[in-house]
Formats: C-alpha cells, structure tokens, sequence
C-alpha cells in the first residue's frame, strides 16, 4: 500500500505542475473542437487510471505482483515524470494543454524530440501505466495501460491533423523522418 500511496503522490505532483505550463498561448490559434473532445477521452482515461489501482487495492487481501514490482514501477514513474519535464521545457511556450498551432510556429527537433513526436505523450501512457502496477494487480495494468494509449493515440491523431494542415510541408517532413511515439518503431 505504501508504494500505492507514493504513486498517488507521483501523479499528484505531475496533475499539480500542468497550471505551470502554459494552458494556452496567445499568439496561437486553439481548435476547440479537438481540445474538447480528447480532453474528454483523456479525462475517462485519467479517471480510470486514478481510480482503479486504489480498488483493487482495497478490494484485495494479497498483493498480486511483488512488493519489488510496485517499488519499480514507483521508479519507471519518476523517470516518466523526468521525461514529462524534459519535453515540457523543450517546447517552452509551444507546450499548452490546449491544441494550438499557427502557420508560423515552428517544428521543435530538440531534445526529446529529435527521437519522437510526442515525448510528453509517450511519459504520461508510460505515468499511468506504471502508476497502475504500484496496487499491486496486472490486472489493472492490463486495463488502464491499452486504455491510456488508445486515448492518448487519438489525441496525437487529432493534434497531427491540426499540425499538418496549420504547418503543412514543414510538420510533414518532420513527421517523416520521426516516430510518433516509440524511436524506430511507431
């Protein structure tokens, strides 16, 4: 239980330093439309993931995987929250919570993503994942971990839509030569 509850404090943690990133810039164009309707997938999947590990754990009377397993997933989740920071200051004020873009804005090649596109993506399936193993169960793992990437590769579908037709040639060419989410595989 005691790996549950630093998990909670993990996440606490990353939920409480998105009001520091910029929910919108001004000099972008937001697309409410597509805002709206992954924030509502992504708030399903959040939820899921929240609320699940704490019922499984309270609903069983022996931990299902190790205590080691759970410590290491404590781990795997600091360095997915590492990675989380990491992509956030790479972006700077082109990372909002909002889905913006402007025929202006440039297509960002440092740090993280220079191997892929969606780094801060990538750390919040691998967060959620993770956090779901510090219960105790696979099973929740299994659930909220396919949960987590089938919501956030629908708000990467959405964003890369509004990219490409905001950028164009330049967000094409760069989503060439990038994977989305894992380097040399996807």
């Amino acid at each position: 239980m005691a790996s549950l509850l630093t998990g909670y404090g993990l996440v606490s943690v990353f939920f409480l330093s998105l009001p520091w990133s910029h929910r919108v810039n001004p000099a972008l164009a937001t697309d409410r439309a597509r805002t709206r309707r992954t924030s509502i997938v992504l708030a399903f999947v959040h939820a899921l993931a929240l609320i699940l590990p704490l019922a499984a754990a309270l609903r069983q009377t022996e931990p299902l995987t190790s205590s080691g397993t759970s410590w290491a997933a404590v781990g795997v989740m600091v360095v997915a929250a590492a990675l989380q920071q990491w992509s956030q200051r790479a972006l700077g004020p082109s990372f909002t919570l909002a889905l913006q873009s402007a025929a202006h804005q440039a297509v960002n090649r440092s740090g993280p993503y220079r191997w892929v596109r969606h780094p801060a993506y990538l750390a919040q399936i691998i967060l959620f994942t993770a956090f779901a193993l510090t219960g105790g169960s696979w099973l929740v793992a299994t659930v909220v971990g396919p949960a987590a990437v089938a919501g956030y590769v629908y708000r990467i579908c959405e964003e890369e839509q509004m990219l490409l037709a905001a950028l164009g040639d330049r967000y094409a060419s760069y989503a060439a030569s990038t994977r989305r989410l894992i380097p040399f595989v996807y």
